[in-house]
């Protein structure tokens, strides 16, 4: 695999967010392809990819990659602040490449996958949007869905016990990832994979909703 192929299979990627720290926060080290997400709906997605050939270079890719960005940038405005999407991480160490950007709202992070869609990583979303409870419920999120608790028994729960938690944000995500919250997960559409206090794994199918502190 030549170095642009690398570039190409790491581009859909973003970093941990910063800010205060909040109940059930956890740093984000990710090990496989994922997706991190704030409550003012900065979205990390991280993209790691194996290689064995001893010629690829992480300056080379990192500065191609770059360009990719500006130009992307650019077209959605220029000169905004934050801008749609920024390189943090790039790096290339033991046969395991890493490329880490921020999006700074769901909005920036589907265009950016539109253009440079990324056939072969485990993360595939159709849509993703993280808003309070209540405007999700506005939106129209929630509303008919069956949840379960986010814990190990995972037992279920009214959806007005749900809906009634006005402090707490929802992602509602159509389409796969490993996903990781900056705040404790405390309900999870029924489909939803629970892994950790934070992190959760969506199904293929259908809208799935992640509830959050």
């Amino acid at each position: 695999m030549k170095l642009r192929k690398v570039a190409a299979a790491l581009i859909a990627v973003v970093v941990l967010a910063g800010g205060c720290s909040r109940e059930g926060e956890t740093e984000f080290k990710p090990v496989e392809n994922s997706l991190y997400i704030t409550s003012e709906g900065v979205i990390t997605s991280a993209t790691i990819e194996t290689y064995t050939e001893d010629y690829y270079d992480a300056d080379e890719m990192k500065a191609e990659t770059e360009t990719v960005l500006g130009a992307f940038n650019q077209a959605a405005g220029g000169g905004t602040d934050p801008a749609p999407v920024t390189l943090t991480e790039c790096s290339m160490e033991g046969g395991t490449a890493r490329m880490q950007m921020e999006f700074r709202d769901p909005a920036s992070y589907l265009k950016f996958m539109e253009e440079y869609p990324d056939e072969w990583s485990t993360v595939q979303l159709e849509s993703i949007d993280i808003v309070p409870v209540p405007d999700g419920i506005l939106k129209g999120y929630l509303v008919g869905a069956d949840f379960k608790k986010a814990n190990a028994e995972g037992k279920p729960v009214q959806a007005d016990e749900v809906t009634k938690q006005n402090k707490m944000f929802v992602a509602a995500v159509t389409g796969t990832a490993l996903i990781q919250t900056d705040g404790a997960i405390q309900y999870v559409s029924d489909q939803v994979e629970v892994i950790g206090k934070n992190q959760v794994r969506t199904p293929s199918e259908g809208v799935s909703f992640i509830v959050f502190k």
